[in-house]
C-alpha cells in the first residue's frame, strides 16, 4: 500500500467546505491534510507547508481510512488541561 487516499466527489467536496469555511480548526486542518495527500503529496510535503507533526498526519490518516468522513469531521471534546506553553501565549 502506498499511502495514497482516494476521494469521491462528493467526499472532496466536503472536505474543501471543511477546509476553506469551517469554524473548528482541528477539523480544517485534518481536512486540508486529506485533500493534499489524495493530490499526491508526501508526508514530508504536508509536513513543511502545514508545519505540523507526522504524528498529526498519521492520526488524521487514520481517522480518515477508518471512519471516512464521518470521524474525520466529528470535533474531540478533550477534558485535558490547556497546556502551560499555550495559556501563557493567550495572555
Amino acid at each position: 500500500m502506498d499511502g495514497s487516499i482516494s476521494l469521491s466527489a462528493k467526499e472532496r467536496k466536503v472536505l474543501l467546505q471543511a477546509y476553506r469555511n469551517g469554524t473548528h480548526l482541528r477539523i480544517s486542518r485534518r481536512a486540508h491534510i486529506v485533500l493534499l495527500r489524495s493530490e499526491g503529496w508526501t508526508w514530508q510535503q504536508i509536513q513543511a507547508a502545514l508545519f505540523c507533526s507526522s504524528d498529526l498526519i498519521a492520526d488524521t490518516l487514520q481517522r480518515f481510512r477508518t471512519g471516512r468522513l464521518t470521524a474525520l469531521l466529528e470535533e474531540q471534546r478533550s477534558s485535558a488541561p490547556m497546556p502551560a506553553w499555550l495559556e501563557k501565549a493567550r495572555q
